[in-house]
């Protein structure tokens, strides 16, 4: 449409400007054909009757809007003889002087192209505006030179290129507003389905399904084959969880049941069966082992589902460091410092932080054993607790065997375990719970180490009491920087 209008108008100024010419140039052509019939039968009259002459008939012929002037060999000009409907003599001298060398001609009789050459090379004399052209060649040493009032012709092109412009501008502004007001129409849908996608909550399974709508067909088709999709994945999570918990209970009641008539055997032996002891020891640690693997997945996936996941609350992480460190040295001689360091003056209130009392605990204990069994009983385990800012920092560190850069891309990955352990014990489950159980309160792990060096594990929490706002980083970092 714009193109269109933008065309039309081009071509209504052309049309209009041609329109013009052709009519000037029959009127000049006739008018100029007079003129040399009159130049030519008063070639035998004195000088003064013939530009009498020559003067009564230009102003005959000009007008309001235009004016002829002859040039002639000696370099004079004859100018039409003032009238009161005339373009004023004073006018015509000053275009005379601006045009005082003649245009070149290839014929006597200037054709249409020298008449739009003019009208793009105008004079201006004042408010006014003219064409001037040589249009013909009355000898070969006079010519006949015509002015054109152009201002009218000049004023209605610059109205109409105006009002294009206006136009154009115009429709230029319902486009784009017509273009986003069918954008949002066509994207509302799409924007209601993203929405709607965005709110799904996989903690709740009736609403693992996005509303149907009918404003647009496509849409339409799209959101029943997302709630296809939804469906299959809500019976596989299903099928998942099922199969998970089944496995579990299943696992779990042969082994406690393997683990009591293993230790009532080894009671029945007695002294004297020391071989079978042996064997039964054996037995036993592999029964402790399988369910230790067991209990590992079923942290792991009960960290990973979100549907049955219960909501955060807040914890005393001081307190519940204190008493599982407590718990942790009554079983293992292992040396274990704590220490406490706050950005508040708030002692009481500064160690709260959102999570789960048990899962923690876990997270814990399972850190603080990794740190016991790759380390010597000579070298103290410690426990550094940090708040600052937003942030809540549990870091737990030993001077052990450390692990390698290599390993340490791969050490949250089940069953992974990392080449320097040799014959350490160990399921290779322990780190990706304490991920998954951290990442299910919200929470980061971060991890620094060098071989030989020893290891450090930063449980990163967001605490239940915020401190005024700034940077939520460098908890993790301050500590290795100590270290270091």
């Amino acid at each position: 449409m714009l193109i269109a209008l933008t065309v039309a108008t081009a071509s209504s100024l052309n049309s209009n400007r041609d329109n013009i010419l052709r009519h000037h140039e029959e009127q000049i052509k006739q008018d100029s054909a007079r003129i040399q019939q009159i130049y030519d039968n008063t070639k035998r009259l004195p000088i003064q009757q013939r530009r009498a002459a020559l003067g009564r008939i230009l102003k005959e012929l000009g007008s309001h809007d235009h004016a002829y002037w002859i040039n002639t060999a000696d370099g004079d000009t004859i100018l039409p003889e003032k009238g009161n409907n005339q373009i004023e003599q004073q006018t015509l001298t000053t275009i005379r002087k601006a045009y005082t060398q003649p245009r070149p001609s290839s014929n006597w009789i200037a054709d249409t192209s020298q008449l739009k050459q003019s009208l793009d090379e105008r004079a201006k004399i004042e408010s006014r505006e003219y064409a001037v052209f040589n249009h013909r060649q009355l000898s070969y040493f006079a010519s006949l030179w015509v002015a054109q009032d152009i201002t009218e012709h000049i004023r209605f092109q610059q109205d109409l290129l105006n009002s294009s412009i206006i136009t154009l501008l115009g429709c230029i502004s319902l486009s784009l507003l017509t273009s986003s007001m069918l954008t949002r129409r066509i994207i509302q849908p799409l924007q209601q389905l993203s929405s709607a996608a965005a709110t799904i909550n996989t903690r709740s399974t009736d609403h693992l399904k996005l509303p149907t709508t009918t404003s647009s067909k496509e849409v339409g088709d799209l959101t029943t084959a997302l709630n296809s999709l939804l469906a299959r994945l809500e019976s596989s999570l299903s099928q998942q969880r099922t199969f998970t918990h089944s496995v579990s209970h299943e696992l779990r009641g042969p082994l406690m049941i393997l683990n009591l008539c293993n230790r009532r055997l080894a009671r029945e032996l007695g002294e004297s069966a020391a071989n079978h002891r042996d064997t039964l020891k054996i037995q036993r640690r592999e029964l402790v082992r399988m369910e230790h693997i067991v209990n590992d997945l079923l942290s792991m996936f009960k960290a990973g589902d979100a549907i049955n996941q219960q909501a955060l609350e807040p914890i005393n992480v001081a307190a519940l460091l204190d008493t599982t460190i407590e718990s942790i040295r009554h079983a293992s001689p292992h040396p274990i410092e704590l220490n406490r360091e706050a950005s508040t003056t708030h002692e009481s209130r500064a160690w709260w932080a959102l999570g789960h009392q048990d899962q923690l605990e876990q997270v814990v204990v399972n850190l603080i054993g990794n740190a016991q069994k790759y380390s010597t009983h000579q070298q103290p385990i410690r426990v550094d607790l940090r708040a600052r800012w937003n942030q809540l920092a549990i870091s737990i560190e030993d001077r052990g065997i450390g692990i390698s850069a290599s390993d340490q891309e791969h050490i949250f990955e089940p069953f992974f375990r990392g080449s320097n352990t040799g014959g350490i014990e160990g399921t290779g489950l322990g780190l990706p719970v304490v991920k998954a159980l951290v990442e299910a309160m919200g929470g980061s792990v971060q991890v620094w180490s060098e071989p030989l060096h020893g290891t450090r594990f930063t449980i990163v929490l967001q605490r239940h009491w915020p401190s005024p706002s700034g940077p939520l980083q460098g908890l993790a970092q301050g500590a290795i920087g100590n270290r270091r």
